[in-house]
C-alpha cells in the first residue's frame, strides 16, 4: 500500500499544472457567474457519462486491436496473449489510478470550459460579426470563402465527405488526447502536449472567445441587422442535404440540425453537451493543428496526415458555415504559439519529469 501511494503522489505530482489549470478554471467559471448573477447552476460532471463510455470504447478497440495483431502474427495462442496484455496493465495499480484521475479532471475542465462559454455572450455580447465577414472578404480579394469552397467542391458528395470528416474531429481529438495521456518514453512531449491542451481550451477557447465574441455565419442572420450574406451559402447546403437525403440513404449534412439545436440551447438558456455559442477563434481548427504538432513530434509521416487533416477542418468550419475563415486563421496560429511557449518552458525546466521527484512516504 505504502508503495502505491508513493507511486500514485509521484505521478500526479508529475501532472500539477495540469490540475492547476483545471482548478483555475474552474474558479473562474465560478466567480463569473455569480458575478453575472446568472442564477444557473454549473455541472462540473456533465461530460461525466459520454466521456466515461468514449474511454471504455476506446480502450476495447485498442485491446480488440491488440488482439487483431496476435492473430496476424499466428501467435500460439492468441487469447492468452490478450489475457496477459491485461494482467500486466492490471499489475501496475498506479498508473491506473493516475489515468482515472486524470480524466476526472478532463471532464470537469470540459465542463468548466462548457459553462465560461456559455457566459460568453453575458460577458461581451456578439457584434463583431459583421468585421469578421469583412475581413474574410477582404483576405480574399472580394470573394467570400464559402464561395471559393463550393466553386472547388461544388458536388454534394464533396460536401458529404467534408461534413463526416468535420464531425469525425470529436473522436480523433479524444483518442490522441488519451494516447499523450498513457505515452511512455517521451515524458516532455507528453506534458507539451497535455499543457498545450489544456491551455488551448482555456486561452484560445474561452479566453479569446470572450475577447473577440461572435457567434459564426451559421447565426449571423440572427445576430447582425440587415441583410443576410449567408443566405446564400445556407441555401445551397440545404439544396445538397435534400439531394444527399434523396439519393444515400441514412446520409444528411449533419452541421445543420446541430446549429438549429445549438441555436435552440442559446435562446432558451440551455447548458448541455457542447452547448454555447462561440466562433472566433475556431476551436476545431485549434485542436485540428494541436494534433498535427503533437504527432508531428512522433513521427513526420503521421504529422503530415494530420496537417492534411488540418486543413480540411479549416475548409469544412467554412463550407459549413460554422465558422469565418479567419476564426481558424487566429486559431490556428494561437496554438502554435502556445505549443511553441510551453515546449520551450518545458526545454529550460529544472524538473525532469521523467525522474519524478517528491515527497516519500514512510
Amino acid at each position: 500500500m505504502k508503495q502505491f501511494l508513493a507511486q500514485t503522489n509521484n505521478l500526479i505530482y508529475r501532472d500539477r499544472y495540469l490540475y492547476l489549470i483545471v482548478a483555475l478554471l474552474c474558479v473562474a467559471s465560478f466567480t463569473i457567474n455569480e458575478f453575472l448573477e446568472t442564477g444557473a447552476r454549473i455541472n462540473y460532471l456533465l461530460y461525466f457519462s459520454t466521456i466515461a463510455r468514449a474511454t471504455f470504447i476506446l480502450f476495447s478497440f485498442l485491446l480488440a486491436g491488440f488482439l487483431t495483431r496476435l492473430l496476424l502474427s499466428r501467435h500460439p495462442s492468441p487469447v492468452s496473449g490478450l489475457v496477459a496484455k491485461i494482467k500486466d496493465i492490471l499489475n501496475r495499480p498506479a498508473e491506473i489510478a493516475s489515468f482515472l484521475l486524470l480524466t476526472l479532471a478532463i471532464i470537469i475542465f470540459k465542463s468548466a470550459f462548457t459553462a465560461q462559454k456559455a457566459m460568453i455572450p453575458a460577458l461581451l455580447p456578439f457584434s463583431q460579426d459583421r468585421q469578421y465577414a469583412l475581413w474574410d472578404q477582404w483576405l480574399h480579394f472580394g470573394y467570400a470563402p464559402w464561395e471559393i469552397t463550393h466553386g472547388l467542391f461544388d458536388h454534394p458528395l464533396m460536401t458529404l465527405f467534408i461534413s463526416h470528416s468535420y464531425s469525425i474531429w470529436f473522436i480523433l481529438y479524444w483518442v490522441i488526447l488519451m494516447y499523450f495521456t498513457v505515452i511512455k518514453g517521451n515524458e516532455k512531449l507528453r506534458k507539451q502536449y497535455l499543457v498545450s491542451f489544456f491551455l488551448c481550451w482555456a486561452v484560445v477557447g474561452n479566453i479569446f472567445a470572450t475577447l473577440m465574441s461572435s457567434g459564426g455565419p451559421c447565426f449571423y442572420k440572427y445576430l447582425v441587422p440587415g441583410e443576410d450574406v449567408y443566405s446564400g451559402l445556407f441555401a445551397r447546403l440545404h439544396e445538397q442535404n435534400n439531394w444527399i437525403i434523396t439519393n444515400i440513404g441514412g446520409a444528411e449534412i449533419w452541421a445543420l440540425k446541430l446549429q438549429e439545436m445549438l441555436w435552440d440551447f442559446y435562446t432558451e438558456d440551455v447548458t448541455g453537451l457542447g452547448s454555447g455559442i462561440s466562433a472566433m477563434p475556431s476551436m476545431h481548427v485549434s485542436v485540428a493543428v494541436l494534433m498535427a504538432l503533437g504527432t508531428g513530434a512522433l513521427n513526420k509521416y503521421l504529422g503530415y496526415v494530420f496537417w492534411l487533416y488540418a486543413v480540411i477542418i479549416q475548409i469544412g468550419s467554412v463550407h459549413l458555415g460554422w465558422h469565418y475563415a479567419v476564426d481558424g486563421y487566429i486559431g490556428g496560429i494561437l496554438t502554435f504559439i502556445i505549443w511553441k511557449m510551453v515546449g520551450m518552458i518545458i526545454a529550460t525546466s529544472t524538473d525532469d519529469s521523467a525522474v519524478i521527484r517528491s515527497p516519500q512516504l514512510d
